[in-house]
């Protein structure tokens, strides 16, 4: 991982400020506290997480500069994915596009510029990403996958109104879901493989900060055999009829099951009588509205 003035400069990228004093204003956080960051080279993760996800980026880029793949950006494989995602053939018309259609003013000699120094603007990428509905990761690497994947809907239970008492998992059969629609790009960008299992529903509490927050929706994969989960899973967990949304750590030679929470703040939850345990769900993904 860069060191953290390498990662706060590609905040700053990111964000479109051009220094520390800006760049800490939109934060929300003192010029103090950013040198402090900096000094102690530790750019808090929850800054880090809340910039990803407003601005569809990837870890990997914010973090290292590298793509999916652990490779260095290729921006030329860059110039070309843009190219073919708005159906253009030439270095000219994508330059014309952007001008014209993005009000980005850049010239053949900017592009020349990006291909000598392999770098692309990624605030570029990212108003891109957050303007078409994609990932920015897809941007980087494969923008055929987008056109082919944005166009496919899939039906999915969603849970609007699910409390820990309401019975999602537990014996309440009469627990009636609504029929939503999701991008199947956004269950290929999760790797779900099986949709007709998957589920979505509300976090509530704040029991699993900062991973989840209160509000945000987990997308869940029905599941009922313990021995399909690994360590570190995040998992749905009915336990005496309470649902749980928690981290779970199996202890075989104790015959017991951990359910850990993120927030520090909240006890581990021991589970040894596992006639009144469940595992409802694994979690594979979440989305936030921001």
């Amino acid at each position: 991982m860069d060191n953290a003035k390498i990662i706060l400069k590609r905040i700053a990228q990111v964000i479109g400020v051009s220094n520390n004093k800006e760049l800490a204003e939109k934060l929300g956080v003192s010029y103090n506290t950013l040198n402090t960051w900096i000094k102690r080279n530790n750019v808090p993760m929850n800054i880090i997480t809340e910039i990803v996800q407003k601005r569809q980026l990837n870890y990997d880029w914010l973090l290292t500069g590298k793509d999916n793949w652990g490779m260095p950006l290729n921006t030329s494989n860059v110039i070309e994915n843009l190219k073919s995602f708005f159906n253009l053939k030439t270095d000219e018309e994508l330059i014309k596009y952007l001008n014209d259609n993005l009000s980005y003013k850049i010239d053949s000699n900017t592009l020349q510029e990006w291909k000598k120094t392999n770098k692309v603007p990624h605030g570029l990428l990212a108003y891109i990403a957050k303007e078409n509905n994609v990932s920015i990761d897809e941007l980087l690497n494969n923008t055929t996958a987008i056109q082919s994947s944005c166009n496919n809907d899939i039906e999915v239970n969603y849970y609007p109104e699910v409390y820990a008492s309401a019975g999602y998992g537990a014996s309440n059969t009469d627990l009636v879901p609504q029929k939503v629609k999701l991008s199947s790009f956004i269950l290929d960008n999760f790797k779900i493989s099986n949709t007709s299992k998957i589920d979505l529903i509300r976090v509530y509490g704040d029991s699993m900060e900062p991973t989840f927050q209160n509000g945000d929706i987990a997308i869940v994969e029905r599941i009922n055999d313990v021995s399909q989960i690994k360590n570190g899973d995040t998992i749905i967990a009915n336990v005496e009829g309470e649902l749980f949304i928690k981290k779970i750590e199996k202890i075989p030679f104790k015959q017991a099951i951990i359910l850990k929470s993120s927030n520090k703040n909240y006890d581990d939850i021991i589970v040894q009588d596992f006639d009144r345990f469940q595992v409802v769900a694994v979690v594979r993904g979440k989305m936030r509205v921001i």
